[in-house]
This record gives structure tokens, C-alpha cells and sequence, in this order.
């Protein structure tokens, strides 16, 4: 078989595309990583829900809600409810 004109300087082109490319999308990328300053960048309250089964002993839903509260300095709280349907199960 006889060898493609231009087939390397293509193949070529497109590993130096290809990699300018990414090169670019990783300076991007590092450029807007965000510097974390430990515990004092986690303050407020934030919200959760789950809604979910339980599995064993029986398949009973469950579902609890409430806040965690951090107050920048490595602490928190919790508070919530929750409740779990196992009628009709022993």
C-alpha cells in the first residue's frame, strides 16, 4: 500500500490542535480554582432532605429534613425531624 500524501502532516496538525487545546482548558480550569481557607469559609445555615427506604428489616420509607448551622470555627449543630412509616411491618 502505497503511503497517504499529507496523511502525517494531517496527523500531525491535529495532535498540535488537540493539545493546544487542552493546554488551554487547563490553564482556564487552574486559573478559576478557588482557594479554600478552612473552616472559616463554612458558615451559615444550610438545608437537607432526605427522602429514602430504609431496606431491612422492611422497605419502610423514611424521610428526615432539618439545618445544619457551622459557625466558621469547625463547629456545627443539627436540628430536624424525621419519620419513618413501618406499619404493617414487625
Amino acid at each position: 500500500m502505497p503511503p497517504r500524501v499529507g496523511y502525517d502532516a494531517i496527523m500531525e496538525r491535529r495532535t498540535v490542535t488537540t493539545m493546544v487545546i487542552f493546554l488551554s482548558l487547563l490553564t482556564v480550569l487552574s486559573a478559576s480554582a478557588q482557594t479554600l481557607n478552612g473552616n472559616a469559609t463554612l458558615q451559615g445555615a444550610y438545608a437537607f432532605r432526605y427522602l429514602g427506604v430504609q431496606g431491612y428489616p422492611c422497605d419502610c420509607p423514611v424521610s428526615f429534613s432539618g439545618t445544619f448551622t457551622f459557625d466558621g470555627k469547625g463547629n456545627f449543630t443539627v436540628a430536624g425531624q424525621g419519620t419513618m412509616n413501618n406499619s404493617g411491618h414487625e
